[in-house]
């Protein structure tokens, strides 16, 4: 990940009744601000980043909490169905933030759940974060990249709420385990490093590209 072709991260965050959320991070980053209690724990069997990984993105977007992240990212809603660019430093985040609409007559006819849930999240940003000196042909095709994810997440969640379930077991996992850390190790607590999530943006990729 160190060329100015890859993107550094990818990152999924959400807008709603429960404020600006980030639910998905990869590859995952821990906390650095107490590295002797942090060796002293397992390691979570979902957390996916490395050491040498870490050291390559020193100057990348490692130094950002999941809570700024989720401030900056989740744009306001006069601001979805565009693109969405942000250059801080060296690092350039771009994405194409996408409004839920709830409307009654857009509810699939398929839709399989018996019962839909009332919606929580108004926006979603799948954002890419790239080094700021990257070649626009790279941003621009990043940005298509997040609009065609984002197309197929707003399809399904119109469908069957697909987006709203998978946020809401992200966040009740997410306060699941911040409620078993102590207020010192809440800092290091994996950020929505789900394997579940990391299938749903492959496989929205996947759609998007086809």
């Amino acid at each position: 990940m160190g060329d100015n072709t890859s993107p550094i991260s990818v990152i999924l965050v959400s807008s709603g009744s429960r404020g600006n959320k980030l639910l998905f991070r990869y590859p995952f980053q821990r906390s650095q601000e107490h590295p002797a209690s942090q060796t002293s724990k397992p390691r979570s069997r979902y957390a996916v980043n490395s050491t040498r990984e870490h050291a390559e993105d020193q100057d990348g977007d490692s130094r950002f909490s999941d809570v700024i992240l989720a401030t900056i990212l989740a744009t306001k809603s006069e601001m979805c169905g565009q693109k969405f660019e942000l250059k801080i430093d060296n690092v350039r985040f771009v994405g194409h933030p996408t409004l839920l609409q709830h409307a009654l007559g857009q509810v699939s006819k398929t839709d399989p759940s018996p019962k839909r849930e009332a919606p929580t999240m108004i926006l979603f940003n799948v954002v890419f974060a790239l080094r700021a000196n990257a070649d626009p042909s790279v941003i621009n095709c990043l940005h298509n990249l997040s609009r065609r994810i984002a197309t197929v997440l707003q399809h399904e969640e119109r469908r069957c709420q697909y987006l709203t379930r998978e946020a809401k077991l992200i966040l009740a996992l997410q306060d699941e385990q911040m409620m078993g850390l102590s207020p010192r190790s809440i800092t290091s607590c994996p950020s929505a490093s789900w394997p579940g999530t990391s299938r749903t943006l492959t496989t929205a990729a996947q759609l998007g590209g086809s």
